[in-house]
This record gives structure tokens, sequence and C-alpha cells, in this order.
């Protein structure tokens, strides 16, 4: 009996003993099972912690609130992921349909439209666009009840789903009409909370993680830290509408055209002209600017019209036999016939010559101007100072800001005046004129590479106010140089910054009181250092372009304004 009995014991220890080790067999092949998961694989390289990750059974809780589905595929990042936060997936849509559920009451509803709204006031290529039709949406907008898999609890607010690998964005966002806001809030939910958190998930679905975790690197201009981010996770309480930080982030993941075109060459030419001095202006009055290429030493012209979308081949417009190696030359239209003419000015004895242009050549040149004062002081600009359609020759000094006038009559200049006698000293500013208001009369515009600021005198038709701060920016751009033109076709001319040597463009635009923050108009890769650049309209379509000039071949690389 004692020996039966002894048996069964062992039987049982035995069967136990199978028992467990079926048991951590299956519990370490299910471990195995998971660390084969390609979708948790993946999500860890992208560099979520452990801890972050829930299985839910069909899908990966990262986060709190960001939903991966098991059945989905998820491409691998070559790199870890990045905030303000980017999720590798990029979506590769621009026109997105989304769904808001009907079954939600009409605060939910209104929030989900006012989420979109606040999407779409971003300057980006992202349109979201509202649906009626759940079989033609990207994103379906619900009640976690409306979804039977899916129970949120009085905790959360919402859940977003991520881009996946085909490019699209994540499929659903679910919100909580249930949160418990004044348990964990500690007041009642408003409706600012209710849009804000749509915002929220908005931006997992497209593509963006959390901007307040450790894991990833920035995406360029965003700060390391963003209190006011709407990414920002578990602050579901309080969070509000987009920072400026989040505002780059979405930018650059889904980036507006920059407005001007790749280059394109216009000319290509096998003569050197580096004995010339180049300039753009419309010689022909037909609208376009042209390039204009003046040799001082023996008072020579050659002139290369556009087309509109090429340079015809130079022509001499001017072959004189004088010398002007001592003036500096400037193109304007000085007798207000549409055509820009040829003006030299000597700066020592206050002498300019005028060559007018009649629309196919130069006419000999002619003494404007014979002064006896010496202005090599000065700096020397032509523009239309009074409004009058006739463009005026301008002298600036900057080191004690004080500016001269010589008004253009038709035929002649008059005696120079001041405009301007101020008492501050601008020597470390480049100096240009344009129209920056609108009023028709061109302004005096300093301009301080090193520190982004500018300071404007206003034109008033006999003089130039005192010199107001339009920008005071905390950027160097000493690498760049400095033009000025109408890129937009308001009227108002803008800063224009070009670094040549990485084919990059800044546009300041003007909103006649002051200058926008500068933004970035073109970024391409090449290098253009050898090229002279200007602006100038050379198609005619009321908006400033970017001319590239290399002397030495003959060669013209024009960026359009889109």
């Amino acid at each position: 009996m004692k020996k039966t009995v002894k048996n069964v014991l062992i039987l049982n220890s035995l069967f136990l003993l199978l028992i467990g080790c079926s048991n951590d067999d299956k519990v370490l092949e299910n471990e195995n099972l998971l660390q084969n998961d390609p979708v948790l694989q993946t999500i860890e390289k992208w560099g979520f912690s452990k801890d972050d990750i829930k299985d839910l059974g069909d899908y990966y809780l990262v986060d709190g609130d960001i939903v991966f589905y098991k059945d989905e595929k998820y491409l691998s990042p070559d790199s870890p992921s990045t905030k303000q936060r980017q999720h590798p997936n990029s979506v590769t849509i621009s026109n997105i349909n989304v769904f808001i559920n009907p079954g939600m009451n009409i605060n939910w509803r209104n929030a989900s439209t006012q989420a979109i709204n606040r999407w779409n006031a971003v300057n980006s290529t992202l349109n979201l666009i509202v649906t009626t039709v759940p079989a033609n949406a990207h994103i379906q907008i619900m009640y976690d009840s409306q979804d039977p898999a899916v129970n949120l609890g009085s905790s959360t607010f919402g859940r977003g789903t991520f881009p996946t690998a085909n490019g699209l964005p994540g499929r659903t966002i679910w919100v909580n009409p249930d949160f418990d806001s004044p348990r964990f809030c500690g007041r009642a939910i408003t409706q600012n909370m209710r849009i804000t958190n749509v915002q929220h998930e908005i931006g997992h679905n497209v593509g963006i993680t959390h901007t307040n975790q450790s894991f990833g690197s920035l995406i360029p201009g965003t700060p390391n830290t963003d209190s006011q981010s709407v990414m920002n996770g578990g602050q579901a309480c309080t969070i509000d509408n987009f920072s400026a930080g989040d505002i780059t982030a979405i930018q650059f993941l889904f980036p507006v055209p920059l407005p001007f075109r790749n280059g394109a060459e216009w000319l290509n030419g096998p003569f050197n002209y580096s004995a010339y001095q180049f300039e753009v202006g419309d010689v022909n009055n037909d609208g376009r600017d042209d390039v204009v290429g003046i040799r001082k030493d023996d008072e020579r012209v050659v002139v290369w019209l556009s087309n509109g979308n090429g340079f015809r081949s130079g022509a001499e417009w001017l072959n004189g036999p004088f010398n002007y190696s001592a003036y500096q030359f400037e193109v304007g239209d000085v007798n207000n016939d549409g055509r820009e003419d040829i003006i030299g000015i000597r700066k020592d004895d206050e002498r300019v010559v005028v060559w007018l242009s009649n629309g196919n050549g130069f006419r000999s040149g002619a003494e404007w101007l014979n002064g006896p004062f010496n202005y090599s002081a000065y700096q020397f600009e032509v523009g239309d100072v009074n409004n009058d359609g006739r463009e005026d020759v301008i002298g600036i000094r900057k080191d004690d800001e004080r500016v001269v006038v010589w008004l253009s009559n038709g035929n002649g200049f008059r005696s120079g005046a001041e405009w301007l006698n101020g008492p501050f000293n601008y020597s470390a500013y480049q100096f240009e004129v344009g129209d920056v208001n609108n009023d028709g009369r061109e302004d005096v515009i300093g301009i301080r590479k090193d520190d982004e600021r500018v300071v404007v005198w206003l034109s008033n038709g006999n003089g130039f106010r005192s010199g107001a701060e339009w920008l005071n920016g905390p950027f160097n751009y000493s690498a760049y140089h400095f033009e000025v033109g109408d890129v937009n076709n308001d009227g108002r001319e803008d800063v224009i910054g070009i670094r040549k040597d990485d084919e990059r463009a800044v546009v300041w635009l003007s909103n006649g009181n002051g200058f926008r923050s500068g933004a970035e108009w073109l970024n391409g890769p090449f290098d253009y250092s050898s090229y002279g650049f200007h602006i100038g309209d050379v198609n005619n379509d009321g908006e400033s372009d970017i001319v590239g000039i290399r002397k030495d071949d003959e060669r013209v690389v024009v960026w359009l304004n889109r």
C-alpha cells in the first residue's frame, strides 16, 4: 500500500513537473514571439521605452495614446525618430479626407471641425478635408464607444493611430466623452480642451510623436523643450493650440514649395565679359528686365534682352571712345519714358553723365550734372524719391546718417539738397533704396547683416523721415548678399538675402510699416560663388526674380518667382 502511494506521488510530481515545464516553455515561446514581432521591433528602434509599450491584443499602445496595429507594416527608421517630433513614416499625401462621426454630440463635432481648421490654418501643404462618406475617409474621428474594440476609460481623453508604410495617415482617432475632467483636471471639460485634444491626436495620425519625450532628435528650428506645444504628452488638461515650434515642425513635415523655382540657365554664351560691370533693368519698355553690361574704360555697353524665358544674344548698344573708369554706374529711368537709362556718377566732383535708352540702343552720353563738391565719402543709388516717374540720384553717407538728393527734371539733375542730416553712425549697414510702403516714393533702407537688423528712412517727397527700426532679429546673415525687390507683387519692396555658396535665399516681406520674420524662399544645393547676383522681374509677372550672372563665360542663371 505504501509502495502504491509512493508511486502515485512520484507520478503526480512528474506530472506537475511536466506541466510546469510546459508552462515555462509557453512563456518563453510567447516572449520569443514578442521579441520577433516586427512591429514591436520597429517601435523599439524608434526609441520608445519598453515601459511605454503595452500589448493590448490586436495593437500596441505606446506612450499612452498612440496605437500601432500588429497587422500593419511600419517602416523601420535608419536613424532615431525626431521630435516636435517627427515619426519616420512620413505621410506622402497632402489632401487628407476626415470623417467626423455624426453620432457624436454637437460639442465634439464642432471641436473636431475647429481642430481641423487649426491644422489648415498653418501654412503647409497639408490639407484636411471633411467628408460625409466614411468610405472616402483617410481618418475617422469617433467616440471610443462607437468602436467595440476600444474602451478608453475615464482617465484617457483620446487616442490616435500612426501612419503606416503605405504613406497614408493613421486611420482612426478615438475621443472619450466620459473623460473625468473634474477628477483629473480639477474642472469641468471645456470646448477648447476638446478642440486641442483632437488637434493633438491628429498630430499622431499624420506622424508627430510627443514633444516632451527624451528620445529622438529635434526637427531643425524647433526648441529643445517646448512647454507650449500642443503635442506634449500627458497634458490633456493644459495643452492649448500650436506653439511656434509645432508650426515649424508641421512646415518641415509638409513643406510648402519654396517660392523661387530651381535655377534655370537663361544664357550660356562663350564670351568673356570680366571687364564689364553688370546691372539689370528694362531698357526697351516691354516690362521685362534685361541684362546690361557696362565697360567703363571705353564707354561700351552690351545688352541681353529678355524674351520671358531666356536672354537673347548680347548686342552692342553703345560703343563710345571715352574712359569713364572714375565713374560709378547705375541704371534707372531718368526721363519717365519707361526705358531704363545708364547713369554714370563721379563722386569726387559731383558729376553725372546720362546715356538715354531709345529702345534699341543708348544715345551719346550727356552731362546732366556738373557740380563742384566732393562726395567721395558717399554711397550712391538711384530711385524715384518724389513719385514723379523719374529716377533721382541719392547719395548716402553712412557714418553720420546724411542723405543728399539730386532730383531729375527729365533732362538734367537739380542741385543737390540735403534730405536727411541725422547724428547716428550706420557704418556697419549696407544701404539700398526701394519703395517699402507702396506710396510711389523710394525710401532708404539700411541693412545690418550680422544681427538681422533693418532701419528705414521713409521719403515724404521732399525729405526723409527719421530712421525707424523695421526689423530686429537675432540671426547672423553675414554670409549673405542683400538686395531689395517686390517679390510678392504687393507694391512694397522686400528685403532679399542671397547666399551664393549653397544657393540659398531668405526673404523678409514688407507689410508697409515693418518687415516680417525671414523666410527661406530658396534652398538649393549648388555653389554659385563665382556669380554676381541681382534682382529684377525678367518675365513681366510683377514679381521680382533672382538673376545670377557669371562674367567670365557669359552665363546667366535665373530663379523665377512662383
